[in-house]
């Protein structure tokens, strides 16, 4: 049985600043439908970077309250917003969440939506909304690994396999389990028909 909230029957979302840790649990408790834990205005440009850290230390902890929370990120025109992103891919990954979806692309033409999504592949997100059947198979090649993303994943599944577990180093970069949870997203992706 199925026993998520329906969307039309979420009422109340609270916002907490992301760089009061402390805060994040009591308002998870305090009975809203929805907490967003806010990286925007509620944090002072000097936290904006340890806010994340806190965050994802705290998603790590929390695993079981995941589903009431909401992470505000900082708009596109801010310095921040890059970083943002980023973060919100290694954070989702180390939740056991999907990656971000990202907008329509409202133009049929392939070329376009195969852009669109290359350059939100790039920003950290992992699927996309359609508009269209027509801009599936652009969707699909788009977020197809390379030759060379697959050859990454297999050493990195290979190495993690090797040391039984626990952080890792390859090609001098360290390897845990958010970069093998991308791995193995890789190997999925690249084994779709």
């Amino acid at each position: 049985m199925n026993t998520a909230t329906p969307a039309e029957t979420l009422l109340t979302y609270l916002f907490v600043p992301g760089d009061r840790p402390e805060r994040f649990t009591k308002a998870v408790a305090s009975g809203a439908d929805r907490v967003i834990i806010d990286l925007e205005d509620a944090v002072a440009p000097a936290n904006k970077a340890a806010a994340r850290s806190t965050i994802a230390e705290w998603l790590q902890s929390n695993g079981d309250q995941i589903d009431k929370v909401l992470i505000r990120i900082n708009d596109a025109a801010t310095a921040w917003h890059a970083g943002d992103l980023a973060w919100a891919q290694a954070a989702s990954r180390a939740a056991g969440l999907a990656s971000p979806i990202a907008g329509v692309t409202p133009d049929l033409d392939p070329a376009r939506v195969t852009a669109d999504m290359r350059h939100a592949k790039s920003l950290g997100f992992g699927a996309k909304m359609c508009i269209h059947p027509a801009q599936l198979a652009a969707v699909l090649a788009a977020l197809a690994p390379t030759a060379a993303e697959v050859a990454w994943a297999e050493r990195v599944l290979q190495a993690w396999s090797a040391s039984g577990s626990g952080a890792i180093q390859l090609d001098g970069k360290m390897v845990d389990r958010p970069v093998v949870l991308k791995a193995e997203r890789i190997m999925l992706l690249a084994s779709r028909p």
